[in-house]
C-alpha cells in the first residue's frame, strides 16, 4: 500500500480501523510505518523511484552482515565443512539472487563441488577461494536488482500467504489466503481458508515439526489452481496468439503479403488484429508452430517466394524423415500452410493444394494413425449411483451438487463447454404434481458451433427432462439441490456448475472439462482394467442408449445438438425443433426406469422378456392418452373434492433414503450386485489437490 508522506499516519489509522470494523485480526506489532524502504521476506524494497516505474530489490543489512561474517571466516581459514554447505549455500544463493549479474551462479557451482556430507573440514583450493571472494564482493558492492514496470503489458498481481498460528499445537490451526488484481480491472479477487487437519498431519508424519514452508506453498498452489482461468484466460491466450503471429511476420516478412500491410498501420499490428479477430485463439496457436517450422525450412533450403508444389513436396518428405513423426504431422502441416495462405497471405501457389501427390502422401501417413477411441458411456448402474449420491444427505453438499449437475448434463446431452456460461433456468412445468412432461431449459452461447459466424450469437437451448431413470423426479431433485447449495437459477451468463472452493463455497468461474473428468472419476471410480470415464461421457451416455433403442439418426442428431441435424443448424437452434425429438427421448428413459429396456446388455438382450421397441412405444402412447383423458375429467371436478394425503408431512430424510435405496429395484441380479458393490458407503469430499 502506498500513501503520500503528508497523510501517511492518517492512512495507516484508516486501514487499521477498517480492518477492526470488518472483523479482520492482524498483528499490530508487524504494521511498520510508511517508508520509502520496506523489508519483505528477507529483502529490502526501495520504492523511492516508483513514480518512474522502478523498484530496487536488495538484501537486508542484517542478512548481509551475517553472510559477510561467514564468508570472512571461510576465507581466513581457507577451509569449509561440507555438512554445513547446504544451509550456507542456500543463504548465499538467496542473497545472490537479489544482485544484478550472473557471476554468482558460477561461483556457487564451484562451491557445490566440495560435497555436502562430510563433517571433516576441507581445504579450499584457489578456485574455491576465488569463488568465496567473488561472492563477498558481490554481496558488499553488487548492484541491486531493479524491477521496471511495463505500462504496455500490465501484469496480473497475485499475493499469497500462509500462517501457522500456534506451532506447538499438533495439527494447527493453519490458514492460507490470496489476493489477486487483474489488469484493467478494479475488482480484487480474494479467498482464505484453513488447511485441513489431515493435510497437516500428513506433513508431520515423518517427524517434521516446522511446516510453515509447506503451508506457504499450499496457499500458492491453491491460488494458481483456483484462478487458473484468469492467469491463462482467453484474453491472455488471444494476446499470446497475436504476438506469435506478429513475430512470425516480422521474422519472415518476405514470405507473407500481410507483412507489407503492417508498415501502414497507425498502431503496430492493427491489420493483424483485424485479420485474427474472427479466429479462435486455439486455432491460431495450433497453426503458428507448423507455419514457423515451414518458414524456417524455407530459409535453410534457400527457397524464394512464390513457393510452388515442388517446394512443398520436398518439405513434406523432409518432415517424414524426422524422428518420431506422428501420423497426423503431415496433415497438420498442410492445414497450417493452407490456413496461412488464406489468412496471412503466405506466398504459396494455389497448385499446392490441388497436388495429387502431396494430398496422397498425407492420406498415406494418416493410415497409420491410431483408431478413433471415443469416450465411454456411463452404465445404467453408474447413472443410478449418481442419483444415489445426489439423494444421500450423508454425502457432502458439494459432491451431491456435482452428482446432480452431472445427471443434468447426461439427460441434457451437454458438453463441458455448453455449461460454462448459461442463461437463466426456465422451468417448463406441466401441472403442479407431475414431472413426466415437464422440462428444465437453459440457454448457452458457448456451444460447439458458436465458432461459426452464422451461429456466433445464437443461443443453444439445453432441454433437460423432468424425469430420469431414478425413482424420484429428477427435475425437482436438481432444483432442490441448487437451492440448498445457494446456486441462483436467475443468474445471467454464469456457469451452470461453478468451481467449488476449499471453504465449501462457489467460485464465479466454470469447471473445465479436465476438472469435470477428475470429479466424475472420483465419484464413479472404475477398475484400472476398464476404460475410464471423461467429461464427454456425460454427453454421449443417453445418445448411446437411444442408438441401442433404435432411434433414428436424425432424431439423435437433434438431441445431440449437431449442426447438420434435420434441415440444418437453424432448425437445431430453434427452441421448438427439439419438441418432437424429446417426445421420442422420454419413453427411452421411462423404459430403462421400468426395467423394460437394458442398454448395457448385448444386442440380443437389450429388451426384457415380453417387450420390444414397438411394445414400449405403444405402451407409452397409451399412457399419454390416459393421462390426457384423466386430466380433462379432473378439470371438470369441483376443487373442494381434492383429497390431501395424510402422509404429506413425512420426514424428508426418510423419503431421500427410500428413493436412494430403491434405485436398483428393477436391475438384473448381476447388475444389482455390481452397483451395490460400488455404491458409496462413507461421506466423501472432492479433493482439490
Amino acid at each position: 500500500m502506498a500513501s503520500h508522506s503528508l497523510v501517511a499516519s492518517s492512512t495507516a489509522a484508516l486501514v487499521k480501523g477498517f480492518l477492526k470494523l470488518t472483523g479482520f485480526a492482524f498483528a499490530d506489532e508487524k504494521c511498520t510505518p510508511f517508508a520509502s524502504e520496506v523489508e519483505v521476506l528477507g529483502v529490502t524494497l526501495d520504492v523511492s523511484e516508483t513514480h518512474e516505474g522502478v523498484i530496487a530489490v536488495k538484501n537486508k543489512r542484517s542478512r548481509c552482515d551475517e553472510l559477510e561474517a561467514l564468508l570472512d571466516e571461510a576465507i581466513n581459514n581457507k577451509a569449509i565443512v561440507p555438512c554445513r554447505m547446504p544451509s550456507f549455500i542456500g543463504k548465499l544463493q538467496f542473497a545472490d539472487g537479489q544482485i544484478w549479474g550472473r557471476a554468482g551462479r558460477m561461483a556457487l557451482r564451484d562451491l557445490r563441488s566440495y560435497g555436502i556430507a562430510s563433517r571433516t573440514p576441507v581445504t579450499l583450493d584457489s578456485s574455491g577461494l576465488q569463488a568465496l571472494q567473488l561472492l563477498r564482493q558481490r554481496l558488499i558492492h553488487g548492484k541491486p536488482r531493479v524491477l521496471k514496470a511495463s505500462w504496455r503489458d500490465k501484469p496480473v498481481v497475485l499475493f499469497t500467504d500462509g500462517a501457522l498460528e500456534d506451532d506447538n499445537v499438533e495439527h494447527g490451526p493453519a490458514t492460507v489466503g490470496a489476493v489477486m488484481f487483474l489488469p484493467d480491472s478494479e475488482r480484487a479477487y480474494v479467498f482464505g481458508c484453513q488447511v485441513p487437519n489431515e493435510v497437516l498431519a500428513h506433513w508431520r508424519s515423518d517427524g517434521r515439526h516446522h511446516v510453515i514452508g509447506l503451508i506457504e506453498l499450499y496457499g500458492a498452489i491453491l491460488a494458481l489452481r483456483h484462478w487458473r482461468r484468469h492467469l491463462e484466460g482467453s484474453a491472455d491466450k488471444r494476446n499470446e496468439a497475436f504476438h506469435k503471429i506478429l513475430s512470425l511476420l516480422h521474422a519472415f516478412s518476405t514470405f507473407f503479403d500481410l507483412a507489407s500491410l503492417l508498415e501502414d498501420d497507425e498502431n503496430e499490428g492493427d491489420s493483424l488484429r483485424a485479420v485474427l479477430a474472427p479466429k479462435a485463439p486455439s486455432t491460431i496457436l495450433k497453426h503458428a508452430g507448423p507455419v514457423r517450422m515451414f518458414c524456417e525450412w524455407l530459409v535453410k533450403s534457400n527457397s524464394a517466394p512464390p513457393f510452388g508444389e515442388k517446394v512443398v513436396w520436398t518439405f513434406v518428405h523432409c518432415v517424414l524423415k524426422m524422428p518420431r513423426t506422428a501420423a497426423s504431422t503431415l496433415d497438420t502441416c498442410l492445414r497450417a500452410i493452407k490456413w496461412s495462405y488464406h489468412s496471412l497471405g503466405l506466398r504459396v501457389q494455389l497448385e499446392v493444394f490441388r497436388s495429387a501427390r502431396v494430398s496422397g502422401l498425407v492420406a498415406q501417413a494418416l493410415q497409420n494413425k491410431s483408431p478413433w477411441d471415443p469416450a465411454p458411456p456411463l452404465t445404467v448402474a453408474e447413472v443410478l449411483q449418481l442419483h444415489s449420491i445426489a439423494h444421500d444427505r450423508k454425502m457432502s453438499l458439494i459432491d451431491r451438487c456435482g452428482a446432480a449437475h452431472f445427471l443434468a448434463m447426461i439427460y441434457g446431452r451437454a458438453r463441458a463447454s455448453d455449461i460454462r456460461c448459461v442463461k437463466p433456468l426456465i422451468v417448463d412445468r406441466c401441472g403442479s404434481e407431475s414431472w413426466r412432461h415437464s422440462f428444465i431449459e437453459l440457454g448457452t452461447l458457448h456451444h460447439k458451433t458458436s465458432r461459426l459466424d452464422a451461429q456466433r450469437r445464437r443461443i443453444l437451448p439445453l432441454v433437460i427432462p423432468g424425469i430420469g431413470i431414478g425413482q424420484a423426479p429428477f427435475g425437482q431433485l436438481l432444483l432442490d439441490i441448487r437451492n440448498e447449495a445457494g446456486l441462483r437459477n436467475d443468474a445471467v451468463d454464469k456457469p451452470f456448475l461453478p468451481v467449488p472452493l476449499p471453504n465449501a463455497e462457489w467460485s464465479p468461474d466454470p469447471l473445465s472439462s479436465s476438472e469435470i473428468t477428475r470429479w466424475l472419476r472420483f465419484l464413479l471410480p472404475r477398475p484400472s482394467s476398464e476404460k475410464q470415464l471423461s467429461s464427454h461421457s456425460l454427453k454421449v451416455t443417453t445418445l448411446v442408449w437411444c442408438s441401442r433403442f433404435g432411434m433414428t439418426r436424425e432424431t439423435k442428431r437433434v438431441l445431440g445438438h449437431h449442426a447438420d441435424a434435420a434441415s440444418g443448424s437453424d432448425a437445431v437452434y430453434g427452441r421448438e425443433l427439439q419438441s418432437a425429438a424429446l417426445r421420442e427421448y422420454i419413453p427411452v428413459l421411462e423404459a430403462i426406469a421400468a426395467g423394460q429396456f437394458w442398454p448395457d446388455r448385448t444386442r440380443g438382450g437389450h429388451f426384457a422378456p415380453g417387450w420390444s421397441r414397438e411394445a414400449i412405444l405403444n405402451a407409452a402412447a397409451a399412457a399419454t392418452a390416459a393421462v390426457v383423458q384423466s386430466t380433462d375429467i379432473a378439470e371438470d371436478e369441483d376443487e373442494a373434492l381434492a383429497v390431501v394425503s395424510d402422509d404429506s408431512d413425512s420426514d424428508a430424510d426418510d423419503t431421500d433414503m427410500a428413493a436412494s435405496s430403491d434405485e436398483t429395484r428393477w436391475l438384473p441380479e448381476s447388475e444389482k450386485a455390481k452397483y451395490e458393490s460400488t455404491s458409496v458407503a462413507q461421506p466423501r469430499m472432492w479433493k482439490f489437490i
